[in-house]
């Protein structure tokens, strides 16, 4: 089975980084509750510090059903009306990378 890392990377308005963690931990946790899939959440140290990444490992062909599972969820669908004005409209990066030595 292939594996990806998920990775999305998006800038914060300035003095809003605090909220933008708690929100994408809050994010995390859903993640984490609903497909039992662990979501690391990071800053960057140096360079722009105020972009938040979020990063997963996923099975490939249960993407599509992850996020599915994710963008229903009422809690989630709350945090997300929460990112205006935390995170910068038209940031968002997306990242998929295949792991080409996945442990067996």
């Amino acid at each position: 089975m292939a594996t990806l890392i998920y990775r999305r990377t998006q800038q914060v308005h300035m003095d809003k980084l605090d909220e933008a963690m708690k929100i994408a931990t809050e994010q995390a946790k859903i993640f984490k509750d609903l497909t039992g899939n662990d979501e690391l959440v990071s800053f960057q140290i140096g360079g722009n510090p105020r972009t938040i990444c979020r990063q997963r490992m996923v099975e490939m062909d249960k993407l599509g059903e992850d996020d599915q599972k994710v963008s229903t969820d009422p809690k989630w669908q709350e945090l997300e009306k929460q990112h205006k004005g935390v995170f910068v409209d038209g940031t968002m990066v997306d990242e998929m990378r295949y792991v080409i030595n996945m442990p067996e």
